[in-house]
């Protein structure tokens, strides 16, 4: 297949699959979402939120490594990372949104101003969106601390996390290719 034939060949997945993984990528992150603002996290200590906020991250990780798997045996391996995307991304910053949000709760002068569930989730999100609009900052070495912990996984998450997500790609597409009997057997 020559390049110009390859730039001109055009994915068609089924409309239908397409809105099943929305929809069902929708539904997990809404259950996220309810979670996250509807449990009384802020009755916790700084050792359990500290625990709460590791097991959120180990949930993402155990999440990532199961999608990774899904996307490999996947018949449409495209589709699936980008379902394992919006998946995996959620647990991952509601984790760090939850630890701000805890670290405030038990000591507002975490940040230079005490954060809400709302606030604490928009500052998670410009911090990984790398956008920082000062409004809110931290402002002791605790949080600031989980802060920079944050942009370190950021980096590794968005360098690493993508790239190990497009080899699986990859590699689920070479191993339907291989599958598939060349035309004419």
């Amino acid at each position: 297949m020559t390049a110009s034939s390859r730039a001109n060949t055009k994915i068609e997945w089924p409309k239908r699959l397409l809105v099943l993984t929305s929809l069902r990528s929708l539904a997990t992150v809404v259950v996220y979402l309810v979670a996250y603002f509807a449990l009384p996290w802020k009755s916790f200590d700084d050792w359990a939120g500290l625990a709460i906020v590791v097991a959120f991250l180990g949930v993402a990780l155990l999440t990532a490594v199961w999608q990774i798997g899904q996307i490999m045996r996947s018949a449409t391996p495209a589709v699936k990372a980008i379902e394992a995307l919006a998946i995996i991304a959620p647990i991952y910053l509601l984790a760090f949104s939850l630890g701000y949000y805890m670290l405030s709760v038990n000591d507002p002068a975490q940040f230079n101003e005490p954060l809400s569930r709302m606030s604490s989730l928009y500052f998670t999100i410009s911090v990984f969106a790398t956008v920082g609009f000062g409004d809110i900052t931290a402002s002791v070495d605790v949080s600031r601390a989980v802060v920079t912990v944050q942009m370190v996984l950021n980096l590794i998450v968005v360098g690493v996390g993508i790239k190990i997500i497009l080899a699986a790609v990859k590699w689920g597409r070479d191993l339907k290719k291989s599958q598939t009997p060349p035309p004419g057997e």
